[in-house]
């Protein structure tokens, strides 16, 4: 409602999502980091890339598991 465009990425679900308010989620490619605000890491699978991360100006890593670096945020 406020104009936010949320997308999912994960290579391993092959369909659209929707949050708990019935908003479609785009599960489409892997993202360009440089091209979002906000990445919110809720799953790592072993072997994907996840380089894109690198060039994203803020991460929430709610997993524990990414490398330390100025922007990623521990939940």
């Amino acid at each position: 409602r406020r104009g936010a465009v949320v997308t999912a990425y994960d290579p391993v679900v092959a369909r659209d999502v929707a949050d708990s308010g019935g908003v479609p989620i785009s599960n489409g490619d892997a993202p360009r980091g440089e091209d979002i605000d906000l990445a919110i890491v809720t799953t790592l699978h072993p072997g994907m890339d996840y380089s894109w991360l690198d060039a994203a100006p803020l991460v929430l890593d709610t997993t524990y598991r990414l490398d330390r670096s100025p922007t990623v945020i521990p939940l």
